[in-house]
């Protein structure tokens, strides 16, 4: 698919932020010396890169860009101790069902040195702190723009459109090219209401997404 042919479509929605803080919800952290558990919430397996080049295993989580601004924003409110880039990496880690050292997790999360090596492991956040972000939310909004998918569960979400490989180059500026891998079902993103083309959080750098080849 084109990006180029999404140019036509009116600007994205406001972005949700369905994951405040609901009262009473009890104080959590997201510590930083703690490896995560083996494959929870159904996580991608650990990229692996190809060629000298970073590999992202979800890199569908681009496709979510209009929500994880408040999504991210959230968790630096749940989490306030565990600092800013950490908070919003265990938050997309967990929205994506990932790794939280994919590297485009650790870009969309604002981390400069997104394409190390030595990113600290991170604990998946509190069950607390998972169910007030909402993941399932920001999954179904999603597939609520997709038409004959709104119905689909959350696991069915992120196996058709968010995990996907992918390949993260620089530009030799300050533009990230981000090549998504194709997914059988993405003929219906033709209809999201928001352009792919380009993508920039308040955090991160611009990120130019294309296609591989057909």
């Amino acid at each position: 698919m084109d990006p180029a042919a999404l140019s036509h479509a009116g600007p994205p929605p406001a972005t949700p932020d369905r994951a405040g803080t609901p009262p009473g919800t009890p104080a959590a952290t997201v510590p930083l010396d703690a490896r995560p558990p083996a494959a929870p919430y159904g996580r991608a397996p650990r990229p692996v890169a190809a060629g000298g080049v970073p590999a992202s295993t979800v890199g569908g989580l681009v496709l979510l860009y209009p929500w994880l601004g408040g999504y991210c924003a959230a968790a630096e409110r749940l989490v306030p101790e565990a600092g800013p880039v950490p908070a919003r990496r265990a938050a997309l880690a967990l929205l994506a069902g990932a790794d939280p050292a994919d590297p485009l997790v650790r870009l969309l999360a604002g981390d400069p040195d997104w394409a190390g090596t030595g990113a600290p492991a991170l604990a998946d956040p509190e069950p607390a702190v998972a169910e007030a972000l909402e993941p399932a939310a920001v999954l179904a909004a999603f597939a609520g723009l997709l038409p004959g998918f709104a119905a689909s569960t959350p696991g069915y979400v992120r196996e058709q459109w968010v995990r996907r490989p992918a390949a993260l180059l620089r530009d030799g500026g300050d533009t990230v090219l981000l090549r998504l891998g194709r997914r059988p079902l993405d003929l219906v993103l033709d209809h999201l209401p928001y352009p792919l083309g380009a993508v920039r959080l308040p955090w991160t750098p611009r990120i130019g997404v294309g296609w591989e080849a057909p």
